[in-house]
């Protein structure tokens, strides 16, 4: 799901709470973790770093 590429830099989606539902349905999926490693391996290391949101 493209949306959910925004996590590596921290958007939040709570002002679209249909959207923030939407991914959250997705990541309970049995598949989720094995199609989304890599992007899990590339967020990881930028979670203690501040993005500015555009």
């Amino acid at each position: 799901m493209p949306i959910d590429r925004g996590r590596i830099i921290d958007c939040n989606f709570a002002a679209y709470p249909e959207v923030q539902g939407e991914v959250n349905t997705m990541k309970t999926l049995s598949s989720w973790g094995s199609i989304n490693w890599a992007l899990d391996g590339i967020a990881a290391p930028m979670q203690d770093k501040t993005f500015e949101a555009v």
